[in-house]
């Protein structure tokens, strides 16, 4: 089928060309959604294979003025290219709306679908709706709310570059992006997700199989990465807190392969200030759960619990055997949860090379807080970090297998430089439950 080339300049127009199954239509004027197009709230729908453009230099606005959502796709091929899409609200203001798409996806929709994002911005976003239910004599309020940008789902590929994220807010998961059964969630160079916020998954939630990358040090054209910056995983003023993990991203995704990347200032109510980790169980086959961190920098990422920058979780009895995370050049700076300022894991193994870890903070576990689980560290520094109670480096113990045996970690330092840390008891390590450090070459001065 030939590509038809169209131009729109009013909505009217736009709607009009998105009924061919095969356009590419540039966009010349600000528009605004105007009505409903579906019953869930969405102005617009895409079907087939369609590109929407923003005339070049134009810097072309598609608002719901935050009354709409902007883009519905189903069992299509989009590409969205310089634009901006701002002040889309996915929420059931309308009695009317119907279906489980009306709260999710406050710019944009697509299901079973392939979505590539480049050139664009995505502001002040919104998936939102309230309930009120009863149980007896009780009456409970809560909000719910997926995607505050994007909602993607049914075995979708989703694909953004040069993008930015800001200000977008869900109500519940995922405070940019909710992607769920999603094979592929990429990262090409230069996105920046800025300010976002949900319960869970400030910036990402990627639930489910699949991989979430952000490209790879073979590919020259990741040099510019990926930004993380001020997002949160909060719940200041409602009643469905969630789970209050990954301030910027949380993912069940089987692999989660981080390269070129900067977060600053991100923070989780509860776990994970940065990534919060657990994959899902079809991930189970040994070798197929996985995280990798190379030339990853985290500045001043907190949270409220565990992992101030990291939390990494295996707490599923379908695992075979222990997954592990490695990391290379990745440098974390003054993070602090209760525990595990910098990193928490459990029953997952962390094989770390070349790793900073400066001035993190917690009551247990200032860098490493360990569950079950076996860390190596080579030719790595850590330096000036404090843990108010146990282990100013490390705070490793058992919490058992999933079959109820004895699952000692182990601390294994080699060629490195773990000095100037502090703790009311283990300076360096605090061991319980049969849990074991080793030390080889490697300066150590508390």
């Amino acid at each position: 089928m030939s590509r038809e080339n169209r131009t729109a300049a009013t909505y009217a127009e736009l709607r009009a060309a998105l009924t061919s199954r095969c356009v590419d239509v540039t966009i010349v004027a600000n528009i605004s959604v105007e009505d409903d197009a579906m019953p869930d709230g969405s102005g617009l729908v895409a079907v087939g294979s369609v590109v929407l453009r923003g005339a070049p230099g134009a810097a072309i606005s598609l608002s719901g003025d935050g009354t709409y959502r902007i883009l519905y796709a189903e069992d299509a091929d989009v590409t969205l290219r310089d634009l901006i899409l701002e002040d889309g609200l996915g929420m059931d203001v309308k009695p009317e709306r119907s279906g489980s798409s009306r709260y999710t996806g406050g710019a944009v929709y697509t299901s079973a679908s392939v979505l590539r994002i480049w050139g664009c911005a995505f502001l002040r976003n919104r998936a939102y709706s309230e309930r009120v239910w009863a149980y007896g004599y009780y009456m409970f309020f809560n909000t719910h709310g997926y995607g505050g940008a994007i909602y993607q789902n049914d075995y979708s590929i989703l694909a953004i570059g040069d993008a930015r994220f800001e200000l977008n807010v869900a109500e519940f998961e995922g405070g940019a992006i909710y992607a769920t059964t999603t094979h592929y969630l990429t990262l090409r160079p230069g996105v920046m997700f800025a300010n976002n916020s949900a319960s869970e998954g400030g910036a990402i939630l990627h639930e489910g199989w699949g991989t979430l990358s952000s490209g790879s040090p073979a590919d020259a054209r990741y040099r510019l990465g990926a930004r993380f910056v001020g997002n949160e995983a909060t719940d200041p003023d409602h009643g469905n807190a969630g789970d209050l993990r990954g301030g910027a991203i949380k993912s069940s995704a089987c692999v989660v392969d981080l390269y070129k990347v900067d977060a600053r200032d991100n923070t989780a109510n509860a776990e994970g200030g940065f990534l919060y980790y657990r994959p899902y169980w079809w991930c189970f086959s040994p070798g197929a759960a996985r995280v990798a961190l190379s030339d990853v920098v985290v500045d001043g990422s907190t949270a409220g619990e565990m992992g101030g920058a990291f939390d990494l979780v295996i707490n599923d009895e379908y695992f075979a055997g222990t997954p592990t995370a490695t990391a290379s050049d990745v440098v974390v700076r003054g993070a602090k949860a209760p525990k595990g300022g910098a990193f928490a894991a459990s029953h997952m193994n962390l094989a770390f090379a070349n790793v900073t870890i400066e001035g993190a903070t917690a009551d247990d576990g200032a860098a490493f807080y360990v569950e079950s689980a076996d860390v190596a560290l080579a030719r790595s520094t850590v330096r000036g970090c404090e843990a108010a109670a146990r282990g100013g480096v490390a705070f490793a113990t058992d919490v058992g297998a999933h079959d109820g045996s004895d699952e000692p970690s182990t601390l294994t330092i080699v060629d490195s430089d773990v000095s100037d840390n502090a703790a009311a008891m283990g300076g360096c390590a605090y061991l319980e439950a049969a849990s074991s450090a080793s030390f080889v070459l490697s300066l150590i001065h508390i």
